[in-house]
């Protein structure tokens, strides 16, 4: 994985692996991942999940593989006319939050799909079977992903340490698993970085924010740099 030159991305997208052997988590879906990926064409597929478990990131590591034009796209971000437009010579859509077009609009997807113009590569944190029209469902494999484990989340927090220039030390985690970091001596941050792993969301833990939670040692009041884990 190439972290050069990305200095100005997110750490949570630096850390962003581009092949399904780099992924962490999901576990009980990479045998069918593997077989859509071994097959002549992908299938349409919707990922369901919680916020941060790689949704997207399956989905752009798919698309990639095959070596096919592709486009990403948000659903709150693109009406239907937009989306017309947008996916013009593309073979591959990977369309994030389905679940945020009506039903009517789902219906667009219909035609296209049964003709193989395109194939939908589409998230969602809702739970299709409310959220999406059982006629689109019937076109598309749906895989079920879960909230990352803790040891996922500490493997994540190791990688993007890695990526940021932070050590993180062995003795990192207490028994409700909060991780403290130790950057390497600094003359601004001597006290290092201390941070709660987010409810099984990746993307939180990349997440670095200013926030204090501790004085140093031995300097009452002084206030320390905080890696902060949002909850969601």
């Amino acid at each position: 994985m190439d972290l050069s030159g990305t200095e100005k991305r997110p750490l949570a997208e630096r850390i962003r692996p581009a092949e399904l052997a780099d992924f962490v988590g999901q576990t009980h879906v990479v045998a069918r991942l593997t077989t859509m990926l071994n097959a002549p064409r992908l299938p349409s597929l919707l990922l369901f999940g919680p916020p941060g478990c790689g949704k997207s990131t399956l989905a752009l590591i798919l698309a990639r593989a095959k070596g096919k034009p592709y486009i990403r796209v948000s659903a709150p971000e693109a009406g239907l006319a937009v989306l017309r437009e947008k996916i013009k010579g593309k073979e591959i859509l990977i369309l994030d939050e389905l679940h945020r077009f009506s039903k009517a609009q789902q219906d667009f997807f219909l035609p296209l799909l049964e003709t193989g113009d395109i194939v939908l590569l589409a998230t969602t944190t809702e739970n299709p079977s409310f959220s999406v029209t059982r006629q689109l469902l019937s076109r598309m494999h749906v895989l079920r992903l879960r909230p990352l484990s803790h040891s996922e989340l500490m493997s994540l927090a190791a990688r993007g340490a890695k990526a940021a220039g932070i050590e993180l030390s062995r003795e990192s985690l207490d028994r409700r698993g909060v991780a403290l970091f130790r950057r390497r001596p600094h003359p601004a941050q001597p006290h290092g970085i201390r941070g709660r792993p987010a409810r099984g969301q990746a993307r939180a833990g990349g997440s670095a924010q200013g926030a204090a939670r501790s004085p140093g040692p031995g300097r009452p009041g002084r206030r320390c740099p905080t890696m902060s884990w949002p909850r969601p």
